[in-house]
């Protein structure tokens, strides 16, 4: 039970990152180093794990590269 609260808190946190939601530099001081702190960093900077595969910044959706056409 507990588990699971914590969970969602930790997926709210998240969501607020992700939404580019910037604490006060106090509170993230306050936070650091702590699953709170690295649940927004990792929503601000557009982590997310689906079906068992991690994107971010640096592992792009996989496929084919995409050619720009400049026409």
């Amino acid at each position: 039970m507990l588990a699971r609260v914590r969970d969602n808190l930790l997926h709210r946190v998240w969501l607020a990152g992700y939404s580019s939601y910037r604490p006060p530099g106090w509170l993230r001081w306050l936070l650091a180093r702590s699953d709170w702190h690295r649940a927004w960093l990792l929503g601000h900077l557009g982590f997310f794990v689906e079906a068992g595969v991690a994107y971010g910044p640096a592992n792009p959706y996989p496929g084919p590269p995409l050619l720009f056409d400049p026409d």
